[in-house]
């Protein structure tokens, strides 16, 4: 949307060039008459209209299918660029505009949207025609990846008056190991001045791909950082890349918009304790890769997660504490599967975790990985010195009965396999992962 022509023109030859359909509008009401006909993957706003006339746009939009919005600001200053995210702009391009920039953010925002939108077709599939639920909101925390502790410092307290919820500094080094940390929303990358393009691109992959990092929004500050460093670092994952923290104000607002449509989640579905999906969720989800893999003949698996003697661990620890071991377990399950595998919590001491395209080999190898993560490192009781030797029991099932080949056409006998696997792990001393039909190796 831009009512001057020769900046469709233009905008329209970059975009189309990339590959993309292109839908021009010159004022707010032809913008919505093209936001209803073809649902856009991205809208791309100028700002020559008036602030309150754009932020007017912006909540029309809000009423149909939502798409990420960029708004390209005329005079790039802190100030517009703060009214821009007020406005509910997603992100903000000054002019003029960069097109190697642009592709990178318009990238960006349509991988966060494709993984938004594949949860919410699952999510719909379970509610059909019933209510909507209440929004559950948790508090929100942020890790800052600072090696220089008074900076780290000073930006955390600003990020903490001003967006509220939690703020920890972190140093960038060790992340990658740190499996034990539990859920973050987002991060904030503040690389040395001393380091060049190549270590921050490296860093920016690292804290993406490790464990804590995978399903955080992730905002990088570099000082004075060139176009081509920019699009290389928001193509390696960087949700956004800012100049430096020159405003903290500015850095909260760029969160904020990144968690605006990730962390609304009805909260009949969500776990209260740990936070993760409930059965209410899971279900239709299981049921759905159900229904795929009879048409399409996929194969994937369905982990039950037992956390073994639970009811030992109330009657000496009490009921707070056992909770709070079960919150612990939950964070290090979650930190050690990919953003895009379902965790859920089944019941008061079990875990489903669904692995679409997994075979038994692979799904083997994942429980494993999630038995070691519960018993590498003994869990803290909070507010004691004592901590305990959680474990889980793990049993594995496949959408076939493995060595026949016949196919599971129904949801509770997929669970009940692999529920009946977990119980044969609990009885094998080495606590070993269990395939329904076979232990594991």
């Amino acid at each position: 949307m831009d009512p001057i022509p020769t900046n469709r023109v233009v905008l329209r030859s970059i975009l189309t060039t990339a590959g993309y359909s292109v839908a021009l509008a010159e004022t707010t009401d032809q913008a919505m008459v093209q936001v209803r006909q073809h649902a856009p993957d991205v809208i791309l706003a100028n700002t020559s209209h008036q602030t309150e006339a754009v932020a007017h746009f912006f909540a029309r939009v809000g009423m149909v299918p939502k798409a990420p919005m960029i708004l390209a600001l005329t005079a790039d200053t802190m100030e517009a660029r703060v009214r821009a995210f007020d406005a509910g702009a997603d992100d903000v391009i000054s002019r003029p505009i960069d097109q190697a920039l642009l592709l990178a953010r318009m990238r960006a925002l349509m991988r966060v949207r494709r993984s938004l939108m594949l949860e919410e077709m699952f999510l719909m599939t379970g509610n059909g025609l019933s209510e909507g639920a209440a929004l559950y909101t948790p508090p929100l925390r942020i890790g800052v990846l600072c090696d220089d502790p008074d900076r780290g410092r000073a930006i955390r307290n600003g990020l903490i008056r001003i967006a509220g919820g939690e703020c920890d500094r972190l140093p960038v080094c060790d992340l990658p190991d740190r499996k034990t940390l539990g859920r973050y929303d987002a991060f904030v990358l503040v690389p040395n001045a001393q380091c060049d393009p190549a270590e921050i691109l490296e860093r920016v992959q690292q804290t993406r791909t490790s464990q804590v990092g995978k399903a955080a929004v992730l905002i990088v500050a570099v000082c004075d950082c060139p176009a081509p460093l920019v699009a290389a670092l928001l193509d390696a994952g960087a949700d956004d890349v800012i100049d430096g923290l020159r405003d903290v104000e500015e850095t909260a607002r760029r969160i904020k918009a990144r968690l605006s449509n990730r962390r609304s989640i009805p909260i009949s579905c969500r776990d209260a304790l740990t936070g993760l999906p409930n059965a209410r969720y899971a279900l239709p989800v299981l049921n759905r890769q159900v229904s795929l893999a009879a048409r399409k003949d996929d194969v994937f698996a369905v982990l039950v997660a037992e956390l073994n003697d639970v009811g030992t661990l109330t009657a000496r620890h009490g009921a707070a504490q056992a909770e709070a071991v079960m919150a612990e377990v939950a964070a290090r399950l979650r930190t050690n599967l990919p953003a895009d595998v379902l965790l859920a919590r089944l019941t008061e001491t079990e875990f489903l975790v669904l692995l679409p395209g997994a075979g038994g080999a692979a799904a083997r190898r994942t429980a494993l990985r999630l038995c070691h993560a519960v018993s590498d490192s003994p869990c803290g009781l909070p507010g004691t010195q004592a901590s305990i030797a959680a474990r889980l029991s793990v049993g594995v099932a496949l959408s076939y009965i493995a060595f026949t080949g016949t196919a599971i056409c129904r949801t509770e006998q997929l669970i009940q396999h692999a529920r009946l696997a977990a119980a044969a792990a609990h009885q094998d001393p080495s606590e070993a992962p269990v395939l329904f039909g076979r232990p594991a190796a």
